[in-house]
Parts: C-alpha cells; sequence; structure tokens
C-alpha cells in the first residue's frame, strides 16, 4: 500500500513541474477615485450580507491590482451582487449589476467604468466619484 501512495505522489510532483508556467502576465489597475467634495463609504453586499467595505475622503483612492497569466477580468476588481454608496454618513444610493437602477452610473457594472487595454497585456481601469453623483443622490431623495 505505501508503494501505492509513493506512485501517487511522484505522478503528482511530475504532472505539477510539467505544468507550462511561462508566458506572458496579464496586469491590470482598477481605481476607484473620489473626485467630489464629499466622503464615501461603500458596502459591497453578496445575497444579503455585507462582505466588503471601503471608505473614501475627498481626492483618496483605492486601487486593486491584479497580474495572472490567464488573463484579466472586467471591472469591477471586486465580487458583491449590489452595493451602497453613502455620502457623508447621511445620504445613500444603491448600485446593483442590473442596467435598470436609480443610479445613472454604477460601480458594479464595466460600462461605468473608463479605461481599458493600454498595452498588450496591460490594462487600467477607472471609476470616478464626482459631485454629479452626489447631486444625483439629492435629486432623487
Amino acid at each position: 500500500m505505501n508503494n501505492f501512495f509513493i506512485v501517487i505522489i511522484a505522478s503528482i510532483l511530475f504532472f505539477s513541474s510539467s505544468c507550462e508556467t511561462d508566458g506572458p502576465s496579464y496586469d491590470a489597475s482598477y481605481k476607484v477615485i473620489n473626485n467630489s467634495e464629499h466622503k464615501i463609504d461603500l458596502k459591497m453586499f453578496n445575497q444579503g450580507l455585507i462582505s466588503d467595505s471601503l471608505r473614501l475622503l475627498y481626492s483618496e483612492f483605492k486601487e486593486y491590482l491584479c497580474s495572472s497569466r490567464a488573463g484579466v477580468s472586467d471591472p469591477p476588481p471586486f465580487l458583491a451582487d449590489s452595493l451602497k454608496v453613502f455620502f457623508d454618513d447621511t445620504i445613500s444610493i444603491t448600485h446593483y449589476r442590473i442596467e435598470e437602477q436609480i443610479a445613472l452610473r454604477s460601480l458594479l457594472l464595466k460600462k461605468s467604468w473608463s479605461g481599458g487595454q493600454v498595452s498588450e497585456y496591460d490594462y487600467n481601469y477607472k471609476y470616478i466619484f464626482t459631485e454629479t453623483d452626489y447631486n444625483e443622490v439629492l435629486d432623487n431623495q
């Protein structure tokens, strides 16, 4: 029986060492930027439970970096089925992964991000919060 396990382990080591690890690496930068004059808090949800959060003060940004030999994924760089955007802890709007929603732009939809491929293996994406986003929330209160 011990010989059987040795053969299994040797096979695993052989096959894992023979996998190709050479090749180009795809690199992506995803920036969420606060260009509004307000503090922004993001609460990300998966199936109704908070999965992550992020706070951005005026002119701050959060950058997510990804490097992979398999390519890069479209924005956003995090998993969430919805998220709530709070401005100054007082007003909020919810973003969804669907086209029809109150928010004109959604952090969860690729079309709301700017940027894309900048070279053969490099990608840069940006989502920029502005005063327009804040005013949109005020108009929908």
